[in-house]
């Protein structure tokens, strides 16, 4: 995908000038974000339904009452992402910096991959079902540390070899790819649940199944994406740098690099709105909608694939639109169309409890459950931000994973403040005796708010159309 450096090549040229861009092909752009597909999976699985049940059924086990599990499982999931999420903090910025001065004759980023792959592999099989919740998060924090090392590394792959015109085609490709991961691993988590019934909990036989095929696409998708993307090693190694100059080097002057502190900024407050709600729709399918445990897997997968499918499609061609049109409009589109859904989630809930027609109310709940407006809105967000990042790298190719480091931290610390933000509330309000209908309310108000200033302040991104 790039040409080998010649021997008799000039040492100290830029890293832009010793890197031949030539425009991609489908194959290539395929191989390109094969690995997204597979890390998709993983969290899509994960997050969604998995990691949800085994919480709550470590604290069934532990022997609590019905009401105190439905009382404290938002919490204690908050707890368990938010401790993860300080692992992908750290990991990605250092690991980024190392991957941007590796000399390594597989490339700079492909080792780190690998290894990063090697460690989630080994929390994956600690989190196949866990005695207790200090072994599980451990085995979680691992799994974290892996994986994220391996993004930290990977998202370095398009602002190397990708051509800067076709980086919205590129980033179309990544969106779709990772929605379509979140699809497959929503259903296959979904049908390893399949038989959870009310009373029962998950057996060994079903975590190990879903977690089983987890591992399995990791290993194929990754040796797609090795096999199938070529780097070009670095001709020399750059200078010596110490750790703590390492660490110094992860600062970004916001004043000296708006358009990318603007960037960071707006993508950290839509995700915050975006984590705010993930990681408790199941409970909400419970706990507001009245769906029982032995069909919420099932109801669960249909309403976010309705909205996955959409997000894939909206994906793919947002990317290649944004190249010709522009980020910023495509932004705003992607920011009104996910505030509008979250508002339409407070309606449900408001209407939901009215005795309503009965054709009114299902025609409410297919809107309910597909949330297709959300999905075209979250698919060209996922696209087109994500060109806008590598847009504006204060650092340009010489230090693109180190940046998108940075700039991955927008993306992770939402998982740690907005998780905990929410499920405190809803444990709060929960305590202090109001409705679970109010309580959602008040978690997709915080959602609408983010989704808002994370929309209007893009207009303060210059150096992007």
């Amino acid at each position: 995908m790039a040409a080998e450096i010649p021997a008799n090549a000039p040492r100290t040229l830029a890293l832009a000038d010793r890197l031949e861009r030539t425009p991609l092909g489908h194959a290539q752009m395929f191989a390109l974000s094969a690995m997204w597909f597979a890390l998709s999976v993983l969290w899509g699985s994960l997050l969604t339904l998995i990691i949800p049940i085994q919480v709550e059924d470590m604290l069934r086990r532990s022997g609590l009452t019905a009401a105190q599990v439905t009382a404290q499982k938002p919490g204690i999931l908050g707890l368990v992402v938010a401790a993860g999420a300080i692992v992908a903090l750290i990991i990605p910025p250092i690991v980024g910096s190392l991957s941007d001065r590796s000399t390594h004759r597989l490339g700079r980023r492909r080792p780190y991959v690998i290894a990063g792959v090697a460690v989630t592999l080994v929390g994956l099989l600690g989190m196949v079902a866990p005695n207790n919740l200090l072994i599980y998060s451990t085995a979680y924090l691992l799994m974290q540390a892996g994986s994220n090392a391996a993004v930290a590394a990977y998202q370095g792959v398009i602002p190397d070899l990708v051509p800067k015109e076709q980086r919205g085609h590129a980033s179309g490709w990544l969106g779709m790819m990772s929605i379509l991961g979140n699809i497959v691993g929503l259903l296959l988590g979904s049908v390893g649940l399949s038989r959870v019934h009310a009373d029962d909990l998950l057996t060994f036989g079903q975590q190990a199944g879903v977690y089983g095929v987890i591992i399995a696409i990791l290993v194929v998708f990754l040796a797609i994406t090795y096999f199938g993307v070529r780097e070009t090693p670095l001709a020399e190694s750059p200078a010596p740098q110490t750790f703590v100059q390492m660490i110094k080097a992860l600062w970004i002057s916001p004043r000296e690099h708006p358009d990318f502190a603007w960037v960071w900024l707006t993508r950290f407050l839509v995700v915050m709105g975006f984590n705010t709600v993930q990681f408790f729709l199941l409970y909400f399918l419970q706990d507001v909608v009245g769906i029982g445990r032995d069909e919420i897997s099932g109801y669960a997968a249909l309403m976010y694939l309705g909205l996955l499918i959409s997000a894939a499609v909206a994906a793919i061609v947002g990317g290649r639109v944004s190249d010709r049109r522009g980020r910023k409009p495509l932004i705003y589109l992607a920011g009104a169309l996910m505030t509008l859904t979250a508002v339409a989630f407070i309606g449900y809930i408001a209407l939901h409890n009215l005795p309503l027609p009965g054709p009114f109310l299902a025609a409410f709940n297919s809107v309910f459950y597909c949330g297709i407006g959300f999905g075209i809105g979250y698919g060209i967000y996922q696209a087109v931000d994500w060109a806008l990042g590598t847009d504006v790298l204060p650092g340009g190719d010489e230090s693109a994973a180190k940046d998108l480091g940075v700039w991955h931290i927008a993306l992770v610390l939402p998982q740690s403040l907005a998780t905990v933000l929410a499920g405190e509330l809803l444990t709060a309000t929960a305590a202090a005796g109001m409705s679970a209908g109010t309580r959602y309310s008040l978690v997709f108000a915080m959602s609408i708010f983010y989704f808002i200033l994370g929309t209007i302040l893009v207009r303060n991104v210059r150096g992007a159309r």
